[in-house]
């Protein structure tokens, strides 16, 4: 849309793509809404732009800070700043295809370039914001973290939480405590439950490293599991003797397998042909009174599918008589519960080729002579 009440900023006009949010959760100017914001005006750093661009900036943009606070009259103190945390795989769908499009760049510059530095500092001198200055702060380069988790990890597997400390000083011994922390928590953030605290203190030599390693097995998270199966890891670790702390921290979900649905032969308009849906068991126990349920093209109600148990590493399986209505795009999604797994999906894209008797040639005037014409909007 055009944005003629923005008139020309550094890179031109403020049309075209405009941001706007449906179901807001915040106010704006004490209202529920979102936007319109231009794309422009967001990748750009130009925040005060109506409507709502700084708090667009902050969802693909933002820099992500921890804070330790040690009470009322104690001063906050930032102990990490995350750069990179925020705004990865903008996606919109692609047109025409069963695709993700990727339009990360519209709305930011790289990371880790000048520019989109640039246009941080210049959001932060725009919001007048008295945290500013923490960003001209020297670092503590003695001793460096490197926090890792394994974190592509199918449920009923094991994973892996990796701190490796290293001092890179030459001359001085440091001394480190610390504590993983391994939570489960909603997808919102909220209501976590503890699962594992790991207590570490460490001395390092002159030029030595250490590695904190903790296992996290399937029986220590698996009664723990909150809604969508979402972890939060943390370490906080000080180094005595100095005014340094690190915080580190990362979220993940455990991955559920995929429904697998394939079709016997080629989906063909108002002809009946099997399909076929699976599902292996990740977990290492039996998966007792699951149900598949089937929606899709054509199909006038959920189709339902009961299975009594599911061995360790068996397969659950159901065939069933589909008839697509007509010729064209069509699609099949799977879910499948249990008491022992649930929030299990599958999702099926198709091309539905037409009836013989729904093709059409074209006669000899034709400046395409003979081509196949499929009719694709036939329809019992």
């Amino acid at each position: 849309m055009e944005r003629s009440d923005l008139g020309y900023g550094p890179s031109g006009d403020y049309g075209g793509w405009q941001v706007v949010d449906a179901t807001p959760q915040e106010l704006s100017d004490q209202m529920y809404r979102c936007g319109p914001a231009p794309v422009k005006a967001v990748k750009m750093g130009e925040i005060t732009k109506p409507y709502d661009c700084d708090f667009v900036y902050s969802e693909v943009n933002a820099d992500k800070l921890f804070w330790r606070y040690a009470g009322v009259n104690q001063p906050l103190k930032l102990i990490r700043k995350d750069v990179l945390g925020i705004g990865h795989f903008i996606s919109t769908k692609a047109v025409g295809e069963w695709k993700r499009e990727d339009i990360t760049k519209s709305y930011k510059f790289d990371e880790k370039t000048d520019e989109e530095r640039a246009t941080m500092l210049k959001a932060l001198k725009q919001a007048n914001s008295v945290y500013s200055r923490y960003y001209l702060n020297e670092d503590f380069n003695d001793v460096h973290f490197n926090f890792e988790l394994r974190d592509d990890i199918v449920i009923g597997q094991n994973f892996t939480v990796v701190l490796e400390i290293k001092n890179k000083s030459s001359h001085k011994t440091h001394f480190v405590t610390g504590s993983l922390h391994i939570d489960s928590v909603h997808y919102t953030g909220k209501h976590r439950e503890s699962i594992k605290i790991v207590k570490f203190e460490r001395e390092l030599k002159p030029g030595s490293m250490e590695v904190i390693r903790d296992e996290v097995v399937f029986n220590e998270y698996y009664g723990r599991l909150l809604d969508q199966s979402a972890f939060n890891i943390s370490c906080l670790a000080s180094v005595k003797d100095t005014e340094f702390d690190y915080f580190a921290q990362d979220d993940f979900r455990v991955r559920k397998p995929d429904i697998k649905i394939t079709f016997q032969g080629n989906p063909v308009s108002r002809e009946p042909v099997d399909v076929i849906i699976r599902l292996k068991n990740p977990l290492p126990m039996p998966l007792k009174k699951g149900v598949f349920h089937v929606e899709g093209t054509g199909l006038d109600h959920p189709q339902e599918f009961k299975i009594a148990e599911v061995p360790i590493d068996g397969t659950a399986a159901a065939t069933f008589k589909y008839t697509p209505p007509y010729a064209g795009r069509g699609a099949l999604a799977a879910k499948f519960t249990s008491k022992e797994l649930d929030d299990v999906d599958g999702f099926l894209a198709f091309e539905t080729q037409p009836r013989p008797e729904d093709v059409l040639m074209s006669n000899g005037s034709h400046p395409r002579m003979n081509e196949v014409i499929s009719r694709r909007d036939v329809i019992p």
